[in-house]
């Protein structure tokens, strides 16, 4: 999964996040449509297919949600390593994009 700036693949997407495969983009989401990001890390929790749990959450305004495990993500390599760090970068990089 690859998550940008969507000013990286168009100039004109301004306050935009893309998320998809790296070619096609199949969500879109405009800041005006986010209200809040956040997160959960818990370490050693074992679940799924990493040791350790990043998930992202953006709180859209419609009151539905985003999830996103970190480590998932495959182009922002300060975001999938699986740490508080990981999660706390992401969530300050989607914070700067969406202004």
């Amino acid at each position: 999964m690859h998550i940008v700036n969507g000013t990286t693949v168009d100039a004109a997407w301004t306050d935009t996040i893309l998320i998809g495969d790296g070619v096609a983009w199949q969500t879109h989401l405009q800041g005006a449509s986010v209200q809040k990001v956040g997160g959960t890390y818990i370490p050693n929790a074992n679940s799924g297919r990493f040791p350790s749990i990043t998930k992202l959450r953006l709180g859209m305004v419609d009151g539905t949600s985003v999830d996103i495990e970190l480590q998932e993500v495959s182009n922002q390599a300060t975001w999938n390593t699986g740490t508080q760090f990981a999660l706390d970068t992401a969530i300050a990089d989607i914070q700067g994009w969406l202004l």
